[in-house]
């Protein structure tokens, strides 16, 4: 009798290792051709443009009104350092943001595999938000590294993902990827 997917000797097999890491088993039990959802691509796309979108709102949102917080007087509920100050803490965090996606990206591929490394990483950006809301100067510069740490995480990640929604050869996997 042949051995079935999930016998103990198939699991231990490298390749099935690495395929149980990449993409869940509950995601998706069909072909790719038969997943359709939003305009005929997979149903997990909208929640990874979903992911993205939100991810991006927060780096953006985080730019945006960074060095108002970081210039602004502890009186107004800001931290208080000089202009220059601030703006070398936004590239900073700029460059951490896009630098960290590196050991973030090694770390899924090594570790823990994409899907938990984004659920982690929106969990930490969550986290370094929650933490920008309590006005103490040493949980503003927490949430301002916890954002940037979690925003690591999912960057690289995501877009793993997205390619993991489609089978080898599926003629959707460059639209999708257009639309993410």
């Amino acid at each position: 009798m042949p051995a079935s997917p999930t016998s103990v000797e198939d699991r231990t097999r490298p390749e099935h290792m690495i395929a149980s890491r990449w993409r869940p088993r509950t995601l998706r039990t069909t072909p790719s051709v038969e997943d359709r959802g939003m305009f005929g691509h997979p149903r997990g796309l909208p929640w990874m443009l979903n992911v993205e979108l939100w991810e991006r709102f927060s780096y953006y949102g985080m730019r945006a009104i960074l060095l108002y917080f970081i210039t602004d007087t502890a009186a107004n509920g800001g931290l208080g350092l000089s202009e220059n100050s601030g703006q070398v803490v936004l590239a900073s965090y700029s460059a951490a943001v896009y630098l960290l996606a590196i050991p973030g990206g090694i770390f899924a591929d090594r570790d823990i595999g994409p899907w938990p490394s984004t659920l982690y990483g929106g969990v930490v950006i969550m986290a370094g938000h929650l933490c920008l809301s309590i006005p103490v100067n040493a949980f503003s510069w927490l949430g301002i590294v916890l954002v940037a740490i979690g925003t690591g995480f999912i960057k690289p990640n995501l877009s793993t993902i997205v390619g993991g929604l489609y089978d080898k050869g599926d003629p959707r996997r460059d639209a999708g990827f257009q639309m993410f």
